[in-house]
């Protein structure tokens, strides 16, 4: 009975743990392509930064944050000292 258990909770930890990076995979070609479609020459360092900040949105797109608020400025402040791209 304990070993049903253990296996169970083991392959729970494992499907959850999968889950983040594959959307941070997903994040980081959503980035490539955006970035790519921008016309930036540093396509990964844009990437990279914007898979840091991307959410879902209920659509499923990944998108980077918009406005005056915190993660907004923090996100192109970090694409500008990062990889010296002005959003």
């Amino acid at each position: 009975m304990m070993k049903r258990s253990a296996l169970l909770a083991a392959m729970a930890v494992s499907l959850l743990a999968t889950a983040p990076a594959e959307a941070a995979k997903s994040a980081y070609k959503t980035g490539i392509a955006s970035a790519k479609k921008r016309g930036f020459s540093n396509a990964e360092c844009y990437a990279s930064v914007f898979a840091t900040y991307a959410a879902q949105n209920r659509n499923g797109k990944f998108r980077a944050p918009a406005g005056a608020g915190r993660a907004a400025i923090g996100y192109r402040n970090e694409q500008m000292s990062k990889c010296g791209i002005s959003i």
